[in-house]
Parts: C-alpha cells; structure tokens; sequence
C-alpha cells in the first residue's frame, strides 16, 4: 500500500467525516500488516491480522462497482442471449421434428397407396387369369361335349347303317325267294309286325320304315 492510497484516503475521510474511524482503523490496520510482512516469522495473533488483508484493502480500495456492474449487464445480456439462442434451437429442433413427422408420414402415405396399388393390380391379374382360367375350362368342356356328341352321332350312324344292312340282307335274301320287292315286303312286314313283337313295338315300327324304303329301293332298281 502505496502513500498515494494513504492520501486517497486522508481525501475521502476530509470528504466523508461520517467514515473517518472506519477509513483510520483501516489505516491502523494496513500499516500493521505492512509492518508484519517484513518479518519471517508470525504469531497466531499475526497470522490472523495477515489473513484479513483482503478485507481491509476492500476497504481502503473498494471495487469498481460500474466495472462489476457492467461485468454484471454484459453477463444477463450473455444470459439473455443464450436463452434466446436455446428457444430459438428448441423452436428449430421442434420445426425440424415437425418436419421429420411429416415426412415420415408422406412417406407411409406414399408406401400404403403403392401396396394398394400393388395389392389391386395383383388382384387383378389373378381375377384376369380365373376368368381366363375357366374360359378355356368352358372352352375345353364345349369341344369335349361337341367331340362325344359327334361321336355318339357317328357311332349312332354306324349303328344305324350296320342295323339297316342287316334288313338289306335279310330283304335281298327274301327277294331271291319271292322274286318281287312287294311279296318279299309282305313276308318280313308280317315277320315284324308290332302286333307281333308287342314286347318291342318301337323297334318293330322301326324296322317297318326301314323295310318300306328298302323296298322302294329295290323297286326304283328293278
């Protein structure tokens, strides 16, 4: 402690009687520790006057308070800005959330309607290959039932001709007995006569016709 802060100090005890025994036991006490640091070694007493040194140089030598005060303004202004700047990363990090969801979400959006998509397309082409599928069942079944109804028709023909020339024969037999179609006629129209085959009429009916215009064939030949 300089005597330049001793004459600070006469200056603020002529300016502040009111504080002039708190500034003198300051004084007292600077110059006592003054006195004390020039020794090597100390008394508890000594040792205690030595630590409160800071406490008594606050006094002789205040703070700059407008120093601390503006430390203190640029330190909420700091504050104030770093809350500024947490709201304004919660608000982003919220927006960027927001967004994250609702792309998240277009993107869900985008996948259900190209399964749906999927999902009828393959349901159409299934429906598509049943349809076709029983198509050509039908198809197959219309020439199967076509091809059995041909072949029941010709074997039906078959029949029916190895049926007739069965009579044919019979009836030629009959004419190289009875020499005209007419009596040769007469004799198996008898021999097949319904009334003669009543267990069997249709089919005596049917070799009837079938007489009668074997007959006229025969006739139209001779």
């Amino acid at each position: 402690m300089s005597a330049n802060v001793f004459y600070a100090l006469e200056e603020e005890i002529s300016y502040l009687p009111s504080r002039s025994t708190e500034v003198r036991k300051a004084l007292k006490k600077l110059r006592e520790i003054d006195a004390l640091k020039e020794k090597t070694t100390y008394t508890p007493e000594e040792l205690e006057k030595l630590s409160k040194e800071a406490y008594w140089k606050s006094i002789l030598d205040p703070p700059d308070t407008k120093k601390q005060e503006e430390d203190e303004r640029k330190a909420k202004q700091y504050k104030r800005h770093m809350e500024k700047e947490a709201k304004r990363a919660s608000r982003l990090a919220a927006e960027e959330e927001r967004l994250k969801k609702e792309r998240d979400a277009r993107i869900k959006r985008e996948e259900e309607r190209l399964k749906k998509e999927r999902d009828a397309r393959i349901k159409r082409e299934e429906e598509q290959m049943r349809r076709n599928a029983e198509r050509q069942r039908a198809e197959e079944d219309r020439r199967r039932i076509h091809d059995e109804q041909m072949r029941r028709e010709l074997e039906e023909k078959h029949r029916d001709a190895r049926f007739r020339q069965t009579y044919v024969n019979e009836f030629r037999s009959a004419m190289s007995v009875y020499k005209t179609p007419d009596r040769a006629f007469r004799k198996l129209s008898l021999k097949y006569h319904p009334d003669k085959n009543p267990e069997n009429r249709d089919q005596a009916e049917k070799i009837q016709k079938i007489l009668g215009e074997i007959r006229d064939q025969f006739t139209h030949n001779v």
